[in-house]
């Protein structure tokens, strides 16, 4: 993952994650360099049960991902319609939720992607790769001194993306 994104970036060739395809607003649909975390990007990690966390990657399925969990009694919140299709990654990209998903708010974190995601591990347009997570605005200050963050200025864009964009 880290070598395309470097690749594309080089180049100046658009990336776009793709999950199940399932989304019914086309997100898929682009002119990019789509990549399909489906097929290698399946994994699941030990259940911490005293956390209710587990971790995965982002082309597991959401059911696979329910089955695995629920033999300790948890299950990922959210719910689309779609979840024999959808993956993990693609309910992140569209913060998805489902009708079923009410009931993850009484009896976990809440209904969407969003309320039930701890940390992700994510990488770069440019490739660098690092985690982010859950109340790290604490260590804000550390993490940008030790090279990990641009601050971002009131108008929402940092200093580096403000000298690429259109003045706006």
């Amino acid at each position: 993952m880290v070598t395309v994104h470097r690749i594309c970036h080089h180049f100046g060739a658009p990336v776009l994650s793709r999950g199940g395809g399932t989304s019914l607003s086309g997100e898929t649909v682009n002119e990019a360099v789509v990549i399909d975390h489906s097929k290698y990007l399946t994994g699941i990690g030990e259940v911490d049960i005293r956390r209710r966390l587990v971790t995965c990657e982002p082309g597991v399925i959401n059911e696979d991902l329910n089955r695995h969990t629920g033999c300790h009694s948890l299950i990922f919140g959210p719910d689309p319609s779609s979840p024999s299709r959808c993956v993990i990654g693609g309910n992140i990209g569209n913060n998805s939720c489902g009708i079923q998903s009410v009931q993850s708010q009484l009896y976990g974190p809440g209904p969407r992607t969003s309320d039930n995601v701890h940390a992700l591990e994510i990488v770069t347009y440019d490739g660098e790769r690092f985690w982010v997570g859950v109340d790290e605005e604490r260590h804000l200050d550390e993490i940008i001194a030790e090279g990990g963050a641009t601050r971002f200025r009131p108008d929402g864009r940092s200093s580096a993306t403000r000298t690429r964009s259109p003045a706006g």
